[in-house]
């Protein structure tokens, strides 16, 4: 078993999560563990399951797993920003192993990125928003960014 995602893992998982998921809606999105979230996606005619293990894996998968019956407040946040919203994009940011989910389109665009590290998994909100733009170099500014 792989210890952790490679640049071209997060290629591969990328392309795949893109080509199954663009179009898709988040339904809810889930604390297995502290380490591992699961993400619902749906339309009309089909479900996805996105499992997002720290720093390990990013993958579908058919098996529900047994979640925290209260969500933690990171999964309450992502619930209130992304809840019903439709996924645009997946793509990898550069060469690095960060994957970024793009909610929504323009000015009104939410972005979880994921940042694939050694040991924990960084999962970032950015609201992009007239306030909040992307300079030439990629870095965000503004009073609405924030961590978890």
């Amino acid at each position: 078993m792989k210890q952790r995602f490679s640049t071209l893992d997060v290629r591969a998982s990328c392309a795949e999560l893109k080509s199954k998921l663009v179009g898709m809606r988040l339904q809810n999105c889930y604390d297995i563990n502290p380490r591992t979230y699961l993400f619902k996606f749906s339309k009309p005619d089909a479900k996805e399951l996105v499992l997002i293990e720290s720093g390990i894996r990013m993958h579908t998968t058919d098996s529900a797993r047994e979640k925290n019956i209260m969500p933690s407040s990171f999964s309450a946040k992502l619930r209130k920003h992304l809840k019903s919203k439709r996924l645009t994009n997946v793509q990898q940011l550069g060469w690095d192993r960060i994957a970024d989910f793009v909610f929504g389109e323009g000015e009104f665009a939410f972005h979880v990125i994921v940042e694939f590290c050694k040991f924990i998994i960084i999962i970032i909100i950015i609201i992009l928003n007239e306030g909040c733009k992307p300079n030439l170099n990629g870095n965000i500014h503004s009073h609405h960014f924030r961590s978890y």
